[in-house]
């Protein structure tokens, strides 16, 4: 359907980045390879370029051609940087802001159901393979990468009666038409900037801190092509460091503040022994195991994310230490990543 698109118009600028993450290219003479690297020599428009240069770089990074696909995205990441500015400003006086509340009161998990699990980190850290591996557990529902929590933040109020129809609206919207004593997961990985808001709205929430190298994620999202104002801080190194150091460190508030509530894995635990992992998450949810959990997902699974093809793969360890394949093109951004995991991973 992404060819039929480009067929009939090809400036149609996402296409070329949907039809690039539906699979791993493996030659130069792929038919579809040729076709993006054909139109990285034209000028289709400026949103186009800008998506057929990120098309080109994914299709050079599955080739191995390390230095050609990193110049692809910076390319990439300087026209995406005019088109969806980051304010480090404001990004800087919110992380201040949520760390200050992070060692606030928060509600006691309450008797009432409601078993919402938020699983959060930086984007690119394995939030969607995490969700494909519990969504095959009978008793969990996987409702993809929504924003029902930041919308309901942006909604709540003191009065108590707003604030408590404000939490029964996000549990209907989460829950839909599923069993009421179901566990519902929110992938959105962004949602670590509002827990105090889950806990509030939800106090029986459980949130699964996923936590991946800084070097593999911040690659992996200098990578990706989000065209989101809440991940335009990707498209500038500088600002990507400003971001992931800020997470690191509201997460540790929370994590110190809020330490049974919030499990938190490594990615790099998750891909070697996935099953390990997952009897560890049970365990944290309340749930028995499953057998069901070690069943290979449906190829017709849907996945609403930028991981469509990583999430059709079985569990591998090939994206660890990614970094290390470009590490001479940037060595000082990997350098500042390591130091800011180092300093919270003492």
């Amino acid at each position: 359907e992404f060819r039929k698109s480009l067929d009939l118009d090809p400036s149609t600028g996402p296409a070329w980045t949907l039809l690039a993450q539906q699979k791993s290219f493996q030659s130069i003479d792929d038919h579809d390879y040729k076709r993006i690297k054909e139109a990285a020599g034209k000028s289709l428009g400026e949103e186009a370029d800008m998506c057929v240069t990120f098309a080109h770089g994914k299709a050079l990074d599955d080739l191995g051609r390390s230095a050609q696909a990193w110049k692809q995205f910076e390319d990439g990441n300087r026209q995406a940087s005019r088109l969806f500015p980051w304010n480090t400003a404001d990004w800087s006086k919110f992380a201040q802001q949520a760390i200050q509340i992070a060692g606030k009161p928060i509600p006691a998990p309450s008797t009432r159901g409601r078993n919402a699990v938020f699983i959060v980190g930086m984007p690119r850290s394995g939030t969607t393979l995490l969700e494909q591996l519990l969504n095959r557990h009978p008793a969990i529902i996987g409702r993809g990468e929504t924003h029902l929590l930041s919308h309901a933040m942006h909604q709540l109020t003191h009065h108590p009666a707003q604030h408590r129809q404000i939490a029964d609206g996000l549990w209907t919207q989460l829950r839909l038409d599923g069993p009421e004593d179901g566990y519902y997961i929110d992938k959105n990985p962004l949602n670590f900037r509002y827990l105090e808001q889950a806990f509030s709205l939800l106090p029986n929430a459980r949130v699964i801190h996923i936590r991946r190298d800084g070097r593999d994620s911040c690659l992996s999202c200098y990578f990706q092509l989000f065209q989101h104002p809440d991940t335009s801080f990707t498209y500038r190194r500088d600002d990507l460091l400003g971001f992931y150091a800020d997470y690191r460190k509201l997460m540790a508030a929370w994590e110190a503040s809020l330490g049974e509530r919030i499990l938190t894995l490594d990615y790099s635990d998750l891909v070697q022994s996935p099953d390990e992992q997952s009897r560890t998450i049970l365990d944290f949810l309340g749930l028995e195991w499953d057998e069901a959990i070690r069943q290979a997902a449906p190829q017709d699974s849907l996945v609403r994310s930028a991981s469509v093809w990583q999430a059709r793969q079985d569990v591998h360890t090939q994206s660890v230490a990614r970094w290390r394949h470009y590490y001479d093109q940037a060595p000082e951004f990997f350098d500042r990543l390591a130091e800011i995991d180092h300093k919270y991973d003492k």
